[in-house]
């Protein structure tokens, strides 16, 4: 049986939190951006994770870098006890690296987006934008294909994005044309 290892929330003064030396995991100044927007917008509902062994920030780095940005002073906390060095470096990288992994139903995501109306920055996902029903139709016409469905254009920072997308996409079956 698993045990509950986070038992109580408490809000401690931001500049008292420690980042974790060895963490890995890098936040874009964009990433950091969106945080913040949304920190914003429904308040700071997740809580940082601080080891009771080491005193480091273990999960939240970008959290906290958002809440930076935000000035704020205070902030949620969740002191965790790790029994190892190794558990604890486990639970840094591990946390943002099998978030990584899920997928998105991206059909179900524009079902939703037709009957809410959103910020889609909120969404948290990179490059997201509802397109112009308007011109759907005018976009498929374009490229000749009466089969198509949508089309999508994508702006990406750098070539390695866009060929590592374009091979994921082209992966699950997807046509991918490279402007």
């Amino acid at each position: 049986m698993s045990e509950i290892r986070a038992l109580e929330i408490r809000i401690v003064d931001i500049s008292t939190i420690v980042r974790h030396p060895k963490n890995a995991n890098r936040h874009s100044v964009e990433q950091i951006k969106r945080l913040a927007k949304m920190i914003e917008f429904s308040g700071f509902r997740e809580p940082l994770t601080i080891s009771n062994m080491s005193g480091f920030l273990v999960c939240g780095h970008g959290r906290l870098d958002a809440a930076e940005l935000l000035g704020l002073e205070k902030i949620p906390v969740i002191y965790q006890d790790f029994e190892n060095e190794a558990m604890e470096y486990q639970h840094l990288i591990g946390e943002n690296e099998i978030a990584r992994w899920a997928e998105l139903d991206w059909q179900a995501l524009y079902d939703d987006m037709a009957e809410i109306e959103i910020d889609s920055e909120l969404l948290g996902v990179k490059y997201f934008k509802l397109p112009d029903a308007d011109g759907i139709e005018d976009s498929i016409k374009s490229i000749g294909d009466e089969n198509a469905r949508f089309v999508l254009e994508v702006q990406f920072p750098n070539d390695s994005e866009m060929n590592d997308t374009k091979d994921e996409l082209s992966s699950r079956g997807f046509m991918c044309k490279v402007k």
